[in-house]
């Protein structure tokens, strides 16, 4: 219980603070391309985890790199997401 009950806190910040810096980026004008938004967080991983030896965390390390790199992506993805959304909108409201 008490592990489900800390899952789903870890959830709910997670999605919070994508959410606030997804809209950070997009009002920044800082929405990166498709292949950054994809591909950065997977090298992040691998520069911080690999390189810079966070494997010497052992399981820990994993786990904290890996839910990073994923922060990065969802941020990413998340702007991605509403800068599209909001580009319709402003189409459909300009025909």
């Amino acid at each position: 219980l008490v592990f489900a009950l800390f899952g789903f806190y870890i959830y709910k910040k997670l999605k919070l603070y994508t959410d606030l810096d997804a809209q950070r980026l997009i009002s920044e004008n800082r929405v990166p391309p498709y292949l950054k938004a994809v591909a950065w967080p997977f090298f992040t991983w691998i520069l911080n985890y690999i390189i810079r030896g966070g494997f010497l965390d052992g399981w820990n390390g994993f786990v904290y790199h890996g839910l990073s790199c994923y922060y990065g992506w969802l941020k990413n993805f998340k702007a991605r997401t509403l800068k599209s959304m909001n580009l319709k909108k402003l189409r459909a409201f300009e025909s």
